[in-house]
Parts: C-alpha cells; structure tokens; sequence
C-alpha cells in the first residue's frame, strides 16, 4: 500500500503500526478524502481490508491528539 499511495504523491502518507497484523494508519491531506476513498476502494477488489479503532487496537495513550481545528466529524 506505501507504494500505492507513493505513486499518488502528496494526497495521504502511510505508517505501520503492526506488521504482523497488517495494521496501517492513513494521514489524508486535507481535501484528498474522496481520491483516496477511491484507490482505497480500487485495492480493496484485491485484498481483504477493514477499519479498526486505533484506540481500542493500540490503546488510548498512543491515538494522537486532535487540534482545536481538527474538524472530527
């Protein structure tokens, strides 16, 4: 998936948070949801993927926090 989102340069960057698991965190840049929606959608015809709660995965002290500005709808 780095690659993926590599060769779309600039609308989201991507980290492992369990390799084992296959588990990735997305950062979207701000207006890129929909392209990214889409390749998401594309790759998803191919493998299995599913959204997990970071908070529930990897525990309230490492979910990073939002800014006043961050909109969290």
């Amino acid at each position: 998936m780095r690659f993926i989102f590599e060769g779309y340069e600039g609308i989201a960057g991507i980290t492992t948070l369990d390799p084992a698991a296959g588990v990735v965190e997305l950062f979207i840049a701000p207006g890129c949801e929909p392209d990214v929606d889409e390749v998401l959608m594309d790759i998803q015809r191919w493998i299995y993927m599913e959204t997990v709660d970071i908070s529930t995965f990897m525990g309230e002290k490492s979910c990073r926090k939002m800014s006043s500005g961050d909109d969290v709808s």
